[in-house]
């Protein structure tokens, strides 16, 4: 597979997934932007209870369509419907979009842990926490990484979603914070669980903090946008039986892949079928819309 990125640094290409970014550059429009968003509670697409949430940051997660990224929800949710899966470990859940989707969404209860190093997210979560009458949730205020100690995590103050422990991937201020390993969070997660990875070219550091996670053959949805020998996709792959596919598309990986879903061993092909087959009906559907109250 070519490596995709060889000429342009991982900020370059995070800058280029959104137009939006573009019109940031532009020092007068950015500081607009950030002096007219806020915080606010309300329904993101899938999720029936309102969550808390900044108006403009997080806009395309309410407006009236299949919301951000509608493969990622849609196969995210075929999982958690299709599979035994009992919990979610959401690392880099920015407002927790992903984690109060698929509370409502799974057939099944989920134990949940939330992972969100910027403290302007994490009062976010805290805030949501609070209104959620289940006590399923638990949000762990660090950064992830291959060993515990602190470090710089820098800051995205105009999307919010893009803050890193990469240097090479700033696109704000940096503060000191926390790091964990995945391990030393969640010691002994019940079977099946389910891990989205999404921490802006952090990814490595978090798998090889995981190793006893991994151990347990969990299902892996990962954002990983470069195509090294260290790539967070490839150490997926390496390990006896895991399988790889595009998450975007359920088809084998490309070299436009940047999101990777690894299903373990455990997982039979009937079952991954059925996967493919409720994500596909998902999709067709007009909008995503919450699971009717019982």
């Amino acid at each position: 597979m070519p490596n995709t990125l060889s000429a342009m640094p991982i900020a370059d290409a995070l800058r280029e997934r959104n137009a939006l970014e573009k019109l940031r550059r532009f020092g007068p429009l950015r500081w607009a932007l950030r002096t007219a968003d806020f915080p606010m509670w309300r329904r993101v697409r899938g999720a029936a209870q309102p969550v808390r949430l900044r108006w403009l940051q997080h806009m395309s997660y309410y407006l009236p369509s299949h919301g951000a990224e509608p493969e990622l929800a849609a196969l995210m949710i075929a999982l958690v419907r299709e599979l035994p899966v009992r919990s979610f470990v959401d690392v880099g859940a920015n407002f927790g979009y992903y984690s109060w989707l698929l509370d409502e969404q799974a057939r099944d209860a989920l134990e949940i842990h939330l992972f969100e190093p910027d403290a302007a997210n994490q009062r976010l979560v805290r805030a949501t926490l609070g209104r959620r009458p289940a006590g399923n949730a638990t949000l762990h205020p660090v950064a992830l990484g291959a060993e515990e100690g602190t470090a710089l995590f820098y800051r995205d103050l105009d999307s919010g979603h893009r803050g890193s422990l990469v240097g090479e991937a700033a696109v704000g201020p940096a503060v000191t914070t926390d790091v964990r390993r995945l391990d030393g969070e969640v010691p002994a997660p019940p079977p099946l669980t389910l891990v989205k990875i999404d921490v802006e070219g952090g990814e490595e550091d978090v798998l090889a903090g995981a190793s006893s996670l991994l151990s347990a053959a969990p299902v892996v949805v990962v954002e990983c946008y470069h195509h090294d020998d260290t790539a967070a996709w490839r150490q997926l792959a390496a390990h006896p039986g895991y399988q790889l596919f595009d998450a975007a598309t359920v088809a084998p990986p490309t070299a436009d892949t940047a999101n990777y879903l690894a299903i373990p061993p455990s997982v039979s092909a009937e079952e991954l079928g059925r996967v493919r087959a409720e994500r596909d009906r998902i999709l067709r559907l007009p909008r995503l819309d919450p699971v009717p109250s019982a």
